[in-house]
């Protein structure tokens, strides 16, 4: 579940930390329901933003990838493929 995700919070304002969430939940809503390709891109680009580090990027993608079944990156990627 998204909710069991802890997140480095010191290293992030409140409001980043509501959007990291968001797209967490944005990528769990790929796993039962049609999502907007255009929005999905948007939001990870806004996510990329706040997160900044491949560092965090990985190790979040495996917490996402644990919690839900579900890896950002393959997500992207196939999301990239089907343009």
């Amino acid at each position: 579940m998204i909710d069991d995700i802890i997140i480095d919070f010191e290293l992030f304002t409140s409001e980043e930390v509501g959007l990291i969430y968001s797209f967490f939940r944005l990528i769990e809503e790929t796993t039962s329901k049609r999502v907007n390709p255009l929005y999905l891109e948007e939001e990870y680009k806004r996510y990329r933003t706040i997160i900044n580090s491949i560092r965090l990027e990985k190790k979040y993608d495996a917490m996402v990838k644990k919690a839900i079944g579900v890896s950002i990156y393959q997500t992207m990627v196939t999301l990239k493929r089907a343009k």
